[in-house]
């Protein structure tokens, strides 16, 4: 689970610019994926007998999940 979480860390940072502040907008994006990641990978693991396959496919794709209807509701919301 480790593994994921760091996975997860190093993808977010390698994809952003590191600034000294960060927009609100992104702590929320970071904290709902990873919210729903941990709770997917959860999940997937308590149902699939701990296969390390599902629970990463859980982890990421509930994260994906959340992200897009993340960006859906700021669509919305913010017309943008």
């Amino acid at each position: 689970m480790r593994l994921v979480f760091l996975a997860y860390v190093l993808v977010l940072f390698a994809g952003t610019s590191l600034r000294a502040q960060v927009e609100q907008d992104k702590v929320a994006h970071f904290a709902v994926g990873a919210i729903a990641g941990g709770a997917g990978a959860y999940v997937a693991s308590e149902l699939s007998g701990q296969s390390r396959f599902w629970t990463m496919t859980g982890a990421i794709g509930t994260s994906l999940l959340a992200g897009l209807a993340k960006e859906a509701v700021d669509k919305r919301r913010y017309n943008s």
